[in-house]
C-alpha cells in the first residue's frame, strides 16, 4: 500500500514540475499562451486535474483565483491518502494569476472536448467523470494520429489523407467529433467564421 501511494505521489510531483515548466516556457511577460497536448499524453486528465485542483484548494482565499475555480477544484476527486492539509506536496509555485489563466483553460478544453463527445446524444449524459475523462483521452489519441497523418510527407502534394486506418481504429464517430470540436475552436479563436 506504501508504495502504491509513494508511487502516485511521484506521478503528481512528475506532473506538477512539468506543469510549471509549461507555464514558464508559455508566459512571456504579458500573455500566457499555453498548450496543454503534451502534458495531457504524458500524464493524463486525472494527475493535471489534480495538480490544478490541490493548488487551488491550498490559494482558497486568494482572490487572483476564479470562484467557479475554486468550486470546480472542490468537485475533482483526489488522492484518498492527502487530505486537504497535504495538497502543499503538488502544489503548483507559479504566480495565483499564471495558475488561475492555466487552469481555467485546461477546464475550458475539457468542456469542449465533453460538447464534442455528446454531439451525436441527446440530453444529459450518464458517464462518470472518469469514464468521461478515458473518453476524452480517445479523443486526444484520435486527434494526435489525425495530425500525424496530415504531417507525414507525401511524394505528391496532391495526395488524400489514409483514413482507412483512422477509421479502423476510431470509427467515424469519433474522427468526427475530433473535427467538430476542432472546428468549434477555431471559430472561438475567431480564426474561421
Amino acid at each position: 500500500m506504501a508504495d502504491n501511494i509513494n508511487k502516485w505521489q511521484e506521478k503528481l510531483i512528475a506532473c506538477k514540475n512539468d506543469i510549471e515548466d509549461t507555464i514558464q516556457k508559455a508566459y512571456d511577460g504579458s500573455r500566457l499562451n499555453i498548450n496543454f497536448d503534451e502534458l495531457v499524453d504524458t500524464h493524463g486528465y486525472d494527475l493535471i486535474n489534480q495538480v490544478f485542483a490541490a493548488t487551488i484548494m491550498e490559494s482558497i482565499h486568494d482572490g487572483r483565483i476564479r470562484r467557479d475555480l475554486k468550486e470546480w477544484a472542490d468537485n475533482i476527486p483526489m488522492p484518498e491518502q492527502y487530505d486537504k492539509g497535504q495538497y502543499y506536496y503538488f502544489n503548483l509555485d507559479s504566480h495565483p494569476g499564471l495558475v488561475d489563466i492555466a487552469a481555467n483553460k485546461f477546464v475550458n478544453i475539457q468542456k469542449e472536448l465533453a460538447k464534442a463527445e455528446n454531439l451525436n446524444t441527446e440530453g444529459e449524459t450518464d458517464m462518470t467523470l472518469t469514464e468521461l475523462i478515458k473518453s476524452q483521452q480517445k479523443l486526444i489519441d484520435c486527434k494526435n494520429d489525425i495530425v500525424k497523418d496530415i504531417n507525414k510527407p507525401r511524394e505528391d502534394s496532391r495526395q488524400n489523407i489514409n483514413f482507412d486506418e483512422l477509421v479502423s481504429k476510431y470509427g467515424y464517430d469519433r474522427i468526427s467529433q475530433v473535427f467538430a470540436a476542432t472546428i468549434m475552436a477555431l471559430e472561438t479563436d475567431g480564426r474561421i467564421d
